[in-house]
């Protein structure tokens, strides 16, 4: 939940001062990458009996149903929760990298949220500080994808209004 406000209040404010202030960007985007590293790594505690992963796509899938069965409903929101929170943490990486590099490929800002992600899940696999899971990679790079998306809408808006500002002042 926290990072969820933390990624949401992370957009809201780079939407607010997008481009103004070139020194503030800096700062959010080192508390953003603070916040996920702290988040994926620094707050957990090792895991017990090795390192863990899960190599396949959809294996929340099988989490949610274990979880189902233990908790009943709230096993499956608890998993959707999971769900949301991978892809929400990575929408500020795709929106940011785009704020930095305007007109940077679609394909490139993902492959970045990728290698990324990739860089967490291997830390946690090798410090036994989480599990790998490919569900965490398609996620977060889904929310990399989403960041880009909003950063675009944002920029088309903003220039449709300005569009508009001009003709205003034409007149």
């Amino acid at each position: 939940m926290i990072v969820g406000f933390m990624a949401t209040a992370a957009v809201v404010l780079m939407i607010a001062l997008l481009p103004k202030h070139r020194a503030f960007l800096w700062a959010v985007i080192v508390i953003y990458v603070i916040g996920v590293l702290y988040f994926s790594l620094f707050s957990r505690t090792p895991v017990e009996g090795g390192q863990g992963f899960n190599l396949i796509p959809g294996g929340f899938l099988r989490v949610a149903k274990a979880r189902f069965k233990a908790y009943g409903v709230y096993g499956i929101l608890r998993s959707l929760g999971g769900l949301y929170l991978n892809i929400l943490m990575f929408v500020p990486f795709g929106f940011l990298v785009l704020t930095i590099r305007p007109g940077c490929a679609t394909w490139k800002i993902i492959l970045a949220g990728f290698c990324f992600s990739l860089l967490i899940e291997m830390t946690q696999l090798t410090t036994n500080l989480g599990i790998f899971e490919m569900d965490d990679l398609i996620n977060n790079s889904l929310g990399t994808w989403i960041g880009t998306v909003v950063y675009s809408k944002r920029m088309r808006t903003s220039n449709q209004y300005s569009e508009k500002d001009a003709e205003t002042d034409g007149n």
